[in-house]
């Protein structure tokens, strides 16, 4: 009796070892990882003030990047590290400043999703009270390529904001993403919007972060 049974579980064993051949292995999902480097500014900056992995993007002039010691409310001010403030002079300086932040080129994978989060606060003064970003708005890019050439205007995304207090909103934004092509470029930046109404503007990055599957995964 026992020895039918195994001589009838002997073709079905077959069988399934054959299917299990042909059909395809299903690859494990990947991982998101952060594909950004040094999007938290901790690995530190150049001797330029630029942080490093990072490039500066201008557009116009006027305008100045640095880094500062500045404290945000929150895991930025516990920790007292530095932040990125990109700085711009308004009606004082009369700057034909459009655009003015930081650049970096990312191997993605095509197709995939992908995660962008930008933290920070702008600040301005001299402006108006009720003004709803005093003539300075934080925008973002994402294009194909290595970023040699500037984002076309369709491209940049202009960031909402929170009020947080006369001539402060906080920057609190996430959006998905889907690159078309294996090498992309993301551009941040501090956008003066038309008529200013402030005497200065800041935009105080506490990180950039672009979570999705790792290019060589």
């Amino acid at each position: 009796m026992h020895f039918r049974a195994i001589v009838a579980a002997v073709p079905l064993a077959l069988l399934m070892a054959f299917l299990s051949f042909l059909l395809p292995v299903m690859p494990a999902a990947a991982v998101p990882v952060e594909c950004l480097f040094n999007g938290d500014f901790t690995a530190g900056y150049g001797p330029d003030g630029i942080p490093l992995g990072w490039a500066r993007f201008q557009q116009g002039s006027g305008a100045s990047l640095r880094w500062t010691a500045d404290l945000l409310s929150g895991s930025a001010q516990a920790s007292g590290r530095p932040l990125l403030t990109l700085s711009v002079l308004g009606r004082q300086g009369r700057p034909d400043v459009l655009r003015l932040g930081l650049r970096q080129p990312v191997q993605v994978v095509p197709g995939q999703a992908y995660r962008l989060t930008l933290r920070g606060v702008l600040r301005c003064s001299g402006g108006s009270a009720l003004s709803s970003d005093c003539g300075y708005r934080p925008q973002w890019a994402l294009v194909p390529g290595g970023g040699d050439q500037p984002p076309p205007e369709d491209a940049w995304r202009t960031v909402p904001l929170v009020p947080a207090g006369p001539g402060a909103w906080r920057v609190e934004h996430t959006q998905v993403l889907v690159p078309r092509a294996p090498l992309v470029t993301l551009f941040v930046a501090l956008a003066q919007a038309e008529g200013p109404d402030a005497d200065w503007a800041g935009l105080t990055l506490e990180s950039v972060s672009l979570v999705g599957p790792g290019a060589g995964e």
